[in-house]
């Protein structure tokens, strides 16, 4: 770490939590070689009804798993996030019953309670935050609206945010400016486009992810490189929306200049 401000105090991070979704969920399909595109998905009712900031799916709406990470990160579909986690919760809870051995298909899929998949899913969220040494990070949801149980720190996300930006599809995804694609809604083709919420992309950043609430304040984790150097940000309870993205340059530059006087 360069520098920091109460880094370490403890606080809800808003969609921030997403990042961890996406790496999670990425590290899913690689170790289980599935292929995303070829993932159909149904959205459903509860997903589609998810409040805050949204994908705009529809209850119905067949989505391919590798367009639901990007309307999960682009404009932070609360209703797409909960979507990946509870499919691939229900993935998770499979890929367990063949491990014990047991008789695994389709129908015993299907038969995965929600909540259950949704806790397989939270479990790994928590597995892999201790794993990669969050040491004052919880998850109480896989998209980061208030939960009297989520929280973490600007250093935990800051670790996070490392780990998840060396991987090359999650850097992908989060440095996209608008993202369109094709869903099957009402048995017809529907185009959507989803559009990035992160204003720095096209000024010299790669990523990484907005986030709001009342609870957390405006949030926002940055990704910035400077001849072959990359310096993480991570703000949490800006003044204001806006401020997140000045906050993020003002520190950022602070950072490179510290690297320019004084290499790593």
């Amino acid at each position: 770490m360069i520098c920091g401000q109460n880094e370490e105090e403890s606080r809800e991070v808003a969609s921030l939590t997403k990042i961890m979704t996406c790496f999670c969920a990425l590290r899913f399909i690689e170790q289980n070689s599935l292929h995303p595109l070829e993932e159909k998905v149904i959205i459903t009712r509860k997903a589609a009804q998810m409040p805050g900031t949204s994908a705009e799916l529809k209850k119905g709406d067949i989505v391919s798993l590798w367009d639901l990470l990007f309307a999960m990160m682009l404009p932070s579909g609360n209703d797409a996030a909960y979507t990946i986690a509870e499919y691939l919760g229900k993935k998770i809870y499979h890929s367990q019953q063949e491990d014990t051995n047991e008789k695994s298909d389709r129908r015993v899929q299907s038969k995965v309670k929600p909540k259950m998949a949704m806790r397989l899913f939270l479990r790994e969220l928590n597995r892999t935050a201790k794993e990669i040494g969050l040491t004052q990070t919880y998850f109480g949801n896989p998209h980061g609206l208030c939960h009297q149980n989520s929280h973490s720190t600007a250093l935990d996300m800051g670790k996070l945010c490392v780990v998840a930006m060396q991987h090359p599809i999650l850097r992908q995804i989060v440095g996209t400016q608008s993202y369109s694609c094709v869903i099957e809604r009402s048995k017809e083709n529907c185009n959507v486009t989803w559009n990035n919420t992160n204003q720095l992309l096209g000024e010299g950043y790669e990523g990484i992810k907005t986030g709001i609430t009342a609870t957390a304040g405006p949030c926002l984790a940055s990704c910035s490189v400077d001849n072959g150097q990359r310096i993480i940000c991570v703000a949490l309870g800006s003044k204001s929306v806006d401020h997140r993205f000045t906050d993020c340059k003002k520190l950022t530059e602070y950072g490179f200049n510290l690297l320019r006087m004084s290499p790593l």
